[in-house]
C-alpha cells in the first residue's frame, strides 16, 4: 500500500465515522443549542471544560462562542481547562465552584472512553443547579442535554466533537439570527 492508498484510507474511514454519527448527533445537538440558546438570554454564563486533549477543543469553542467569527452575537462564554481532571481540590474544580451559579450552562467536552470527566461535572452540575451539556461517549446528565459520540477510538470521537462544536455553534446562530 502506498502513502496515497493509507491516507485516502484514513480519510475514508473519519467520513464514514461522521457521515454514521449523524443520527446519534443531531437530537443531542439541536437539544444542547436549545439549552445553550435560552440560558444565554436568561443572562447566564456558559463554562466549557476540558481536560488534556480536549482542552484546546475547549478553548476553541468557548473562543468561537464569544463571537470571534464575524457577525456572530457574542456569548458569555468562558473555557475551564487543565491537563487532568486529577482530583476534586484541583485548580479546575476550585475555579468551577468559584464561577458557577444557578442556571449557568457546564459544556463538558470529553472523548475519554467512559466519560470519567462528565460524570464528575455532572455530580457539580446536580450540587449548583447547573444545566450541563454532555459532549462524550456515553452518559446522559440529569438536567440538560447529551452529544453522543460513538465512535470505536478516542481520535475519532475527538474528530466528532470537532464537528459537534461546529454544529452548536451553527444552530445558535440560526436560534439567535435565525440564519
Amino acid at each position: 500500500m502506498n502513502s496515497y492508498e493509507r491516507v485516502a484510507g484514513t480519510f475514508h474511514r473519519r467520513i464514514d465515522c461522521i457521515a454514521g454519527a449523524v443520527d446519534d448527533l443531531a437530537p443531542g445537538i439541536e437539544r444542547g443549542a436549545a439549552l445553550l440558546t435560552q440560558a444565554v438570554l436568561d443572562d447566564h454564563k456558559i463554562l466549557v471544560l476540558g481536560t488534556g486533549s480536549d482542552a484546546g477543543l475547549a478553548l476553541s469553542l468557548a473562543e468561537c462562542l464569544r463571537g470571534a467569527e464575524a457577525g456572530a452575537p457574542a456569548l458569555p462564554a468562558l473555557a475551564l481547562v487543565q491537563d487532568d481532571a486529577a482530583g476534586d481540590e484541583s485548580a479546575l474544580w476550585r475555579d468551577l465552584r468559584i464561577l458557577a451559579r444557578d442556571g449557568d450552562v457546564l459544556l463538558c467536552l470529553d472523548s475519554l472512553e467512559g466519560a470519567p470527566l462528565a460524570l464528575a461535572c455532572a455530580r457539580l452540575a446536580e450540587e449548583r443547579g447547573l444545566i450541563m451539556i454532555a459532549l462524550c461517549d456515553s452518559f446522559e446528565p440529569p438536567a440538560g442535554a447529551s452529544i453522543t459520540l460513538r465512535a470505536e477510538d478516542r481520535a475519532l470521537r475527538r474528530e466528532l466533537l470537532l464537528m459537534a462544536s461546529h454544529c452548536l455553534q451553527t444552530e445558535i446562530r440560526h436560534l439567535l439570527l435565525g440564519e
